[in-house]
């Protein structure tokens, strides 16, 4: 069995809290949300910088990943029809030892299409 591990993250984060004698020796995927969790529910004009700002947590914390054989890592994107997909395969672009892409519900099989196509389009792996 696996476990998928949602995580708080912020500017004081770093991988090694998250990592303890349990991810040592059990297979655990680390899993960072860019999607629902980064929102301000009261003013949703904030949420396109809140989810830049994060990105930008997501860049600087995979700089130093070194690749375990129990550590797996995941993140949660926006939808397809959202105005934040594009930053997020673009991000997805530059992070090193992605294992997992995580997407929010789709309305049909053609967003799934789409999301596959891109990641080819893009040489996300």
């Amino acid at each position: 069995m696996e476990i998928f591990h949602f995580v708080k993250y912020s500017d004081k984060s770093s991988l090694t809290n998250y990592l303890n004698s349990n991810t040592a020796t059990q297979k655990v995927t680390i899993c960072f949300d860019i999607e629902d969790s980064i929102q301000d529910v009261f003013n949703q004009k904030n949420n396109q910088t809140l989810k830049k700002h994060y990105r930008l947590i997501l860049q600087k914390l995979f700089l130093d990943v070194n690749k375990t054989p129990t550590i797996k890592y995941g993140i949660r994107i926006n939808a397809i029809k959202s105005n934040e997909y594009t930053h997020d395969i673009n991000l997805l672009k530059e992070l090193k030892f992605i294992d997992y892409i995580l997407i929010p519900k789709t309305e049909n099989n053609t967003e799934l299409e789409q999301l596959l196509n891109d990641l080819e389009i893009n040489k996300i792996q």
